[in-house]
């Protein structure tokens, strides 16, 4: 037997915690026992006679491999696999237009939308990618801007979209993200009627401080926040997302201001998923207070949900973004004029003659993510980060560089999160 390449012991909530990051197992060591643990994990030739029990569950648990076994070949296995190859996804985002101006928001809200002509054209694509016999499952993923402003043609492609599945055997679902200013009970529940199963709304601090982000005439956003939050909650999935900066971490004050406009019947359908900005450096974050309004969270009956890398939605191998102007790409982050793509009369997806799909840090033999430790939960750069990077230096290298913190605590946070789901299951069952 051999250690497994990606074992890493982290700190999360005062406890050790040894984890693999290509299982995504873990377990507690305990107080004062991490080198021992250390030495058991790597020598198991040394100690699997005398360990035998404990051995066994560190094999099932990946901990430990046989001397045979090809740890980069398990990689790219469940790399392909979490590119969801049965699945197709489309992320429309019909206005870049919005009714709030967020300071943090990413968008510059130039005032351009998909022209109707263009939800004619989705309506024939999907004609044709639904009956594809590789696709089982279809998603709408509704983005922007703020895309409420064009409620009725979200509400109109979900019901065409959700109608075709339904003639063919596939399943459909939607999702909206959105600062929820233009919902209304009524229309939450016809969109849930058209297939829409989960929302991601946002608030930006307690309501003293939401209320100057997001900034409504004669009325407060928090409150309105809250209150369509607790009733799609009722019958629907939310993230109810919580942007955070330094001066805006304020736990008791946070949650109190969240908890107080919440029902008992709508917890159990909440994640509550905090998120540092993107201009916010996280070296001026103070961890111990993310706990502390996580632990807040779980003890009031509300799953909480730490940031982890991972992934991105964009390397899903059958999802593409529709931008307000009609042209087509990967990423949603490529300013309105760098998508490539066109969708044509017919519906169909075309493309230039250079490839949409980026070097993956698998195909590129030189990238430094083939050898790092923490590969199966990174997944390398994204892929507008690693376009530019082939494009300058013609190689795939680490976007963190030297300083693997940041990862480290996204491995805290994913322990953290799959610790909040189990407890958020155990309250489910016990209610």
């Amino acid at each position: 037997m051999k250690p497994s390449r990606y074992n890493h012991f982290v700190p999360v909530d005062g406890k050790l915690y040894a984890f693999n990051c290509l299982s995504e197992k873990f377990f507690p060591v305990p107080p004062g026992r991490e080198e021992t643990y250390r030495e058991l994990l790597n020598k198991p030739e040394l100690y699997a006679e005398d360990f035998a029990a404990f051995y066994d569950k560190m094999l099932a648990g990946g901990f430990i491999q046989e001397d045979d076994a090809d740890e980069m070949e398990m990689v790219r296995k469940k790399y392909e696999m979490m590119r969801r190859p049965w699945e197709y996804s489309l992320m429309v985002m019909p206005t870049y237009s919005c009714n709030l101006r967020c300071w943090y928001c990413i968008q510059d809200h130039v005032n351009v939308s998909l022209p109707d002509e263009y939800f004619d054209r989705l309506k024939r694509h999907f004609d044709t990618v639904v009956k594809r016999d590789d696709i089982k499952v279809v998603k709408l993923w509704w983005f922007g801007g703020e895309p409420m402003i064009k409620y009725d043609k979200v509400l109109d492609l979900n019901l065409y979209v959700k109608h075709l599945c339904e003639e063919n055997g596939k399943t459909f679902s939607a999702n909206i993200t959105t600062n929820s200013t233009l919902l209304t009970p009524e229309r939450v529940d016809r969109l849930r009627e058209s297939g829409v199963d989960h929302y991601q709304i946002s608030i930006d601090g307690p309501k003293r401080i939401h209320d100057t982000v997001k900034v409504l005439p004669n009325r407060s956003a928090f409150d309105h926040a809250l209150a369509i939050v607790d009733y799609i909650a009722r019958t629907t999935s939310v993230t109810l997302r919580f942007n955070f900066t330094k001066e805006t971490l304020l736990p008791d004050e946070v949650f109190n201001d969240i908890d107080s406009r919440l029902s008992a019947d709508s917890r159990k359908n909440i994640r509550f998923f905090i998120y540092k900005v993107w201009q916010e450096n996280h070296l001026n974050i103070d961890q111990t207070l993310i706990d502390r309004l996580s632990n807040l969270s779980l003890s009031h009956n509300v799953e909480s949900m730490l940031a982890t890398c991972g992934l991105c939605y964009a390397d899903q191998a059958n999802f593409f973004c529709v931008f307000p102007n009609g042209l087509i790409d990967k990423c949603d982050n490529l300013s309105i004029d760098e998508a490539r793509g066109t969708l044509d009369q017919q519906g169909n997806l075309t493309w230039p003659e250079d490839t949409i799909d980026s070097k993956t840090a698998f195909e590129d033999n030189n990238s430094t993510c083939q050898r790092c430790s923490y590969l199966p939960s990174c997944w390398g750069p994204c892929i507008a980060k690693r376009n530019r990077m082939l494009k300058n230096t013609g190689h795939i290298t680490c976007y963190y560089g030297s300083d693997k913190q940041i990862i480290r605590t996204n491995i805290d946070n994913r322990i953290h999160n799959f610790i909040s789901r189990s407890l958020k299951l155990q309250e489910k069952r016990l209610s």
